[in-house]
């Protein structure tokens, strides 16, 4: 994929583009780019997306300048600044409407005024809240034997969504963030004199969660905009996975997204539900509990689980530079752990896929469809922690419920229960 272009917003002329989600500048002239201006910001930018959301962008001024909109779903902080440079979070909130919909932002500094025309492109998931309750989850520790030495675990923090929403967010140990910014976690290193008797708890979380079914509505997706390199889905979710677990260069992943795309012509979305539908005809289910395989595996014994079965489907959108990911996945009766998978469209967001159920359910439709009875607990695999020397680790599998580890003087029946309720309210 080529690079998008980003716009500066000193052109004029950019404002025969807003429809293709593009910015630019009421006035520009060399002195009034000299006073004031805004910065670039990428067509992309999460600004544009229907479900809302922020981006940064700069003001650059040589007196004293205010802020203003001609729209209240376009909003921004700091609503006013000094000379020089000001970092300004521009903010939209869903959008509610039926299609795309447009706002501009004014700077005023004097007698100089210039304006950003900013497109928000239509919200295209679709929400049946189909639940809402409390959620307990703990890990529970019982032993016999030798006393233990150490112990660590972990508990993956739920976040807001399109497919949920979590308040109220309370631990019993510190709540940390992932390197990537992106997955959150609750961690506990117990030594031998903190460790709990045998049956207590050894890390919990409580929250409040809503519970959504996601229904993506296809039509309203248009005029696609190219992926951006430095964006951060394109830096986190494409090549090669650590341990061969994606893989979009391998021979018959070549082959396959080869044919596909020709087949479809480069589009997107007709592409990436082809990758799902032969996913689900191709792979049978098998292995279940055994954890990720590698795509060399895979590809020749054609057997997974959910997890398995998302990473040929990833690997096949990788290789032609759409990025894809895992999703892990708690069941609010907590019958069952899953995986599912996601695109990501520019200026649209990410698509939920589950070649799992597909494969199980040949007539059902599972391709931009999410189911309400899970709570997504974690995003992608080969996720890193932060940790003390000698147990800072890459989950190589999914950060799914929990992750734990122990150490002992001795032999020890060591048993960690995983336990989650959710009441509906």
């Amino acid at each position: 994929m080529n690079r998008i272009t980003k716009f500066s917003g000193e052109n004029v002329l950019l404002l025969t583009l807003v429809f293709a989600s593009v910015i630019g500048q009421t006035k520009s002239s060399t002195a009034l780019k000299d006073a004031l201006s805004f910065s670039e910001i990428s067509s992309d930018a999460s600004v544009y997306k229907g479900v809302g959301g922020s981006s940064v962008i700069t003001i650059s001024a040589k007196g004293n300048w205010i802020l203003t909109s001609d729209s209240p779903w376009l909003s921004y902080s700091p609503s006013s600044g000094r000379k020089g440079k000001t970092k300004v979070n521009l903010i939209s909130s869903v959008n509610d409407t039926e299609g795309n919909r447009a706002g501009i932002l004014y700077a005023i500094s004097g007698s100089d005024t210039v304006s950003i025309q900013v497109l928000q492109r239509a919200n295209v998931y679709e929400k049946t809240l189909n639940v809402s309750g409390k959620v307990s989850h703990a890990l529970n520790l019982s032993y016999s034997g030798n006393k233990l030495t150490r112990v660590f675990s972990i508990l993956s923090i739920p976040t807001n969504s399109q497919y949920q929403e979590i308040s109220n967010f309370s631990s019993s140990y510190k709540s940390k963030t992932c390197p990537d910014g992106i997955n959150h976690y609750v961690f506990s290193d117990l030594d031998a004199e903190s460790i709990p008797v045998s049956g207590e708890n050894v890390i919990s979380e409580q929250y409040d969660a809503k519970v959504y079914k996601i229904n993506v509505n296809f039509q309203l997706i248009n005029n696609i905009p190219e992926y951006d390199p430095d964006s951060d889905e394109c830096r986190n979710y494409l090549g090669y996975e650590q341990g061969n677990l994606v893989n979009p260069a391998h021979p018959e992943i070549v082959s396959v997204s080869n044919k596909f795309w020709s087949e479809t012509d480069g589009d997107i979305i007709k592409y990436a539900r082809k990758c799902y539908e032969w996913t689900a005809t191709n792979m049978k289910y098998g292995n279940k509990y055994t954890g990720l395989h590698t795509i060399n595996e895979l590809m020749k014994t054609k057997t997974g689980d959910c997890g398995n079965f998302c990473s040929v489907f990833i690997s096949l959108l990788r290789a032609k530079g759409i990025p894809a990911r895992h999703i892990s996945l708690i069941s609010i009766d907590m019958n069952e752990d899953h995986a599912m998978a996601e695109f990501y469209i520019p200026a649209y967001g990410w698509i939920p896929v589950d070649p799992t159920y597909k494969n199980g359910d040949p007539f059902g439709n599972y391709f931009g469809i999410f189911s309400s009875k899970f709570i997504v607990s974690s995003y992608g695999n080969n996720i890193h922690i932060w940790g003390k020397k000698g147990i800072d680790k890459v989950i190589q599998l999914l950060l799914q419920a929990t992750y734990w580890y122990w150490y002992s003087n001795g032999v020890v029946d060591c048993h960690f229960t995983n336990i989650f309720h959710f009441t509906a309210e």
